[in-house]
């Protein structure tokens, strides 16, 4: 090889390394994969809904006050799925009121963060840090650093990039399906490059190289997932379960392949697609989507969503008043869904909102009766098994809502 030729080769190594996609140990036997047992373990799946989305348009109340302040947007009661006796679900959500029945669909009609922001930016930090106060590091990075495992596959954002809520001092993944691995197309001499690298890191003494090995180990551990669910062939889900090919079923069915075939812990996704709907408000596409790929994932995950919760929030609800553009503004209580056979489904409220005008929060939202903070650790902590809570979310007063059980 001439002097070119070696400098090309270096430096397409190098431009790899620095992708931070490839780094890692390169060499099978030093995985910790191999002690670790595929789809053992207990499984967090956290579903936002980006830019607050209408759940008074989803879980909504027989109410004339509710009914008066929205002329257009309130749903015909012939389309509504009675719950309770006063909330209902929109039909649009009709494969979601099966699993309700089951006792698997917890609802939280009236669910948020007390903040009183609302400002999108402001709402989401709050949502994806520590809920009671805003930090560098994402909820679910904090959770995994301050639960130290052997496991070294433990979290995936399915986004298409990394998410806040899993940034912080440890490894999480990303990506959006099972493929080729980029280190398949490494040639030898890349290959030779790319270990002498890392074991230069290896035998380092200081926090920088003791952190690019840590990394790195990681980085090939998700190789070997990788490559351990690609053997496996093409994905097949359990009968009954019939995923639509829309970007959302397809995350769902990635999650479940790696629920049942890896070692993760925690998994993230956001909707793609947006609910900030200030004018012409419609959700059927969107939600009967949501609705109807969740209930595939359940009939999919089968018994094994006794160790799987799956909880769909966004950062605040929309007004009770629609606005002259039929649609609606930033609010505060929404709806939140928890979805688990490890949970008591139901009807998750303090007491029937008034919907009297004179008596909305602001004048114009649903008040909050419970905080979205409490939902999220009360499945880290009951479901997950958990510990150092207070660390992870710092000044948060948790209360606990009762979904998992004393």
């Amino acid at each position: 090889m001439d002097r070119r030729d070696f400098l090309k080769t270096s430096f397409k190594t190098c431009s790899l390394l620095a992708s931070s996609s490839l780094l890692g140990n390169f060499l099978a036997s030093n995985s910790a994969m191999a002690d670790v047992t595929p789809g053992t373990n207990k499984v967090l799946l956290f579903i936002y809904l980006p830019g607050g989305f209408d759940g008074l348009n989803i879980t909504e109340p027989d109410d004339a006050d509710f009914r008066s302040l929205r002329p257009t947007l309130a749903t015909d009661s012939n389309n509504l799925i009675d719950l309770d006796g006063y909330w209902k679900l929109n039909n649009i959500c009709a494969p979601l009121k099966d699993i309700y029945d089951n006792g698997d669909l917890a609802i939280f009609p009236a669910c948020g963060n007390p903040n009183g922001t609302r400002s999108h930016f402001t709402a989401q930090d709050f949502m994806r840090s520590g809920f009671s106060s805003i930090s560098e590091h994402g909820w679910m990075n904090n959770s995994l650093h301050f639960n130290q495992s052997a496991n070294p596959f433990r979290a995936v954002s399915l986004t298409g990039k990394l998410n806040r809520i899993l940034k912080g001092p440890e490894f999480a993944s990303n990506f959006t399906s099972v493929s080729r691995s980029p280190l398949k197309d490494l040639e030898d001499l890349e290959f030779s490059l790319l270990n002498n690298i890392y074991d230069g890191f290896d035998k380092s003494k200081n926090d920088f190289g003791s952190l690019i090995k840590k990394f790195g180990s990681s980085m090939f551990d998700t190789e070997q997932v990788m490559q351990s669910l690609l053997d496996l062939g093409e994905y097949q889900a359990s009968p009954g379960s019939n995923y639509s090919n829309s970007r959302f079923a397809s995350y769902l069915k990635t999650s479940a392949n790696l629920i049942k075939n890896s070692s993760v812990e925690l998994l993230y996704m956001d909707y793609p697609g947006g609910f900030d709907t200030h004018q012409n408000q419609n959700l059927t596409r969107n939600f009967s989507d949501i609705a109807e790929s969740l209930k595939s994932f359940y009939v999919d995950l089968g018994d094994k969503m006794q160790d799987v919760t799956v909880i769909v929030g966004t950062e605040f609800g929309r007004t009770v008043i629609e606005n002259s553009n039929k649609g609606t503004d930033h609010g505060a209580g929404g709806t939140w869904f928890v979805m688990s056979k490890n949970a008591k489904g139901g009807l998750y409220y303090n007491s029937r909102p008034s919907f009297a005008r004179s008596d909305l929060f602001g004048r114009n939202a649903l008040e909050i009766q419970t905080n979205y903070g409490d939902v999220v650790i009360e499945a880290l902590d009951k479901h997950m098994g958990y510990q150092n809570l207070d660390r992870i979310f710092p000044g948060f007063n948790y209360q606990g809502v009762g979904i998992f059980g004393a």
